[in-house]
């Protein structure tokens, strides 16, 4: 079976600008990362800051054009489509920041903040949105007299579940997480965690999990690559980078894991 999302040989570049304006020469953000995304797994993109992580997420978004290399979704090369097309495409991946009160609307109202994709790709007639919110707040566990309140009234945790019920609006096929759990606490990390875990099945969704820790890397994701310097230096099922790191990045991130009180779990869901 064709692989829900392949990305090969994918390059992005950014021209370095001095005081005065005038090129620097060239930063290389992503310089040749390879690999496919089954339907209905997830894959973990680990890694330092500065590895190319989250350059990799909006490149795959839809957000950033590559320089060079291909983004295949269901077969359609997301790198060499068209405005048209790509504006058509992009509802397929959906994309979930880590600091969800800067990616919502402050002044909009839960319910405005759902609506409003189904509103701008015009999915849903206008009677028929407000039963859709609620069934999509109901999805990711916020109940439906939330949905008169701002981001400013929910938590962080909360606030997280709006932007994930916001990103499925549109019934994506790839749902990215670009650190969508680090600015929580571990017992939120791990409810948003179990959350993504029992929506994928539900919804055949896939899922690229951008982070740096290892740990819930390990234990939410099927496949593990780890990035260094925009490169994918080593990559394989969870169990195996997690409890076997090859490469001396992957085990210096398991060392960080421990140093910081707990091994990665035994991985695997």
């Amino acid at each position: 079976m064709e692989p829900l999302l392949s990305v090969a040989g994918l390059v992005k570049q950014y021209v370095r600008t001095g005081p005065a304006g005038g090129s620097r020469g060239i930063l290389t953000a992503l310089d040749g990362v390879t690999f496919t995304l089954a339907a209905g797994r997830t894959l973990a993109v680990v890694g330092r800051s500065g590895s190319g992580k989250s350059t990799l997420a909006l490149c795959i978004a839809g957000l950033e054009r590559p320089t060079a290399g291909s983004i295949l979704v269901e077969g359609r090369d997301m790198a060499s489509l068209g405005a048209t097309e790509l504006r058509a495409l992009r509802p397929r991946i959906q994309l979930v920041f880590q600091d969800p009160a800067a990616s919502l609307n402050p002044r909009f109202t839960a319910e405005q903040l759902v609506a409003e994709p189904l509103q701008v790709q015009g999915r849903v007639p206008a009677r028929e949105r407000p039963g859709r919110v609620r069934l999509l707040m109901e999805c990711v566990g916020l109940s439906a007299a939330m949905r008169s309140r701002t981001p400013g009234e929910f938590s962080g945790g909360q606030r997280q579940r709006l932007a994930i019920a916001r990103a499925l609006a549109l019934e994506p096929r790839v749902l990215i997480l670009d650190e969508a759990l680090s600015a929580l606490d571990c017992s939120v990390q791990a409810q948003i965690a179990n959350l993504v875990a029992e929506l994928q099945p539900a919804l055949r969704l896939s899922c690229l999990f951008i982070t740096h820790d290892l740990r819930m890397a390990g234990w939410l994701a099927d496949e593990i690559a780890v990035m260094e310097r925009g490169r994918i230096v080593e990559m394989g099922s969870s169990e195996a980078v997690v409890e076997s790191p090859q490469h001396g990045v992957t085990q210096f991130l398991v060392a960080a894991a421990r140093a910081r009180g707990a091994a990665p779990p035994q991985a695997g869901r």
